[in-house]
């Protein structure tokens, strides 16, 4: 019988070669690098995205402040042409108050509006000085106007040949400069100024005015006025007076003339009506109307007829 006889076999089965992962893996530093400059680009991106926001943020709010500048600075223009301070800055509020441009900001990025706000707050707190200054100095310029007009008609008056008259004005003018708070708007070295040229104003209406009343006086006392008052002024006093003493020579000539007319033209007169009356004594209008003798005699007498 025959034998199957199987020699073993001295081949050997190849074993799986399993891959060295630890040999492929990059080195702990470097992984670390490269990481690092992933998370470096993203923040990048987002930095210049964060910028970008800003400055589209910058631009929308510089459209905003462009618009709300005009308004502002009308209303600030408008605020400033009062004279009372109080008024003005509450009629400025009323107009800017911060939800007049809720239309320009309602779209807009919390920041806007913030940034807005605070660019708001701040420009106003600036008009409000702007402001004040205008009106205070609007306020002065009419007060010194207002007591120009005054003091200028009290040295009018201080000149009246009327003593009473001119006795309260120099009171009220002396009054006047006895008020501290008169002097406020001035300064102690402006009012004191006020005072004197105004005083010597009302004493050059005085020497003016004295030259056509008390021509003679003014004549007379030349050197003492041009002290006080000047070459230029004092000679117009003088021409002033000498004026007055002709037109009053020559008033004195025509009053003389018209009233020695006005007597014939009354003589005349007087003596026509009693001819009339004689003339017509028979007309029934004039009955009873005949001149007696004792009415000649009177007329005569009293030098409404001549003899």
């Amino acid at each position: 019988m025959a034998t199957l006889k199987i020699t073993p076999s001295k081949s050997r089965v190849r074993e799986r070669q399993v891959a060295q992962t630890g040999a492929l893996a990059l080195p702990m530093s470097l992984a670390t690098q490269r990481g690092q400059g992933f998370a470096a680009i993203g923040k990048v991106i987002e930095d210049i995205h964060k910028e970008q926001v800003a400055i589209e943020d910058n631009n929308t709010l510089l459209e905003l402040i462009k618009t709300a500048s005009i308004d502002i600075e009308n209303a600030s223009a408008g605020a400033s042409q009062n004279t009372d301070i109080k008024f003005a800055i509450n009629a400025f509020d009323k107009v800017t108050k911060a939800e007049k441009w809720n239309g320009l900001t309602k779209d807009k990025r919390p920041r806007v509006k913030k940034q807005f706000n605070e660019w708001l707050n701040k420009t106003k707190i600036s008009e409000y000085s702007s402001i004040a200054k205008s009106v205070t100095k609007r306020h002065v310029g009419q007060t010194k106007a207002t007591n120009n007009e005054y003091l200028d008609t009290l040295a009018l008056k201080m000149a009246s040949s009327d003593l009473t008259k001119a006795s309260n004005a120099r009171a009220d003018f002396e009054s006047f400069f006895n008020k501290a708070e008169n002097a406020v708007v001035y300064g102690p070295e402006g009012f004191k100024k006020l005072e004197d040229d105004k005083l010597l104003q009302a004493e050059k209406n005085i020497v003016l005015f004295g030259a056509k009343n008390h021509p003679n006086y003014t004549i007379n006392n030349y050197d003492a006025i041009k002290k006080r008052i000047g070459t230029s002024l004092a000679n117009k006093a003088v021409e002033a007076a000498l004026q007055k003493i002709a037109a009053d020579q020559d008033f004195a000539i025509k009053q003389e003339k018209f009233v020695e007319k006005a007597d014939i033209k009354n003589k005349v007169g007087t003596f026509t009506e009693l001819l009339i009356r004689i003339k017509n004594d028979n007309d029934p209008e004039y009955l009873g109307k005949l001149p007696t003798l004792d009415l000649l005699n009177d007329l005569v007498s009293a030098d409404k007829i001549n003899s």
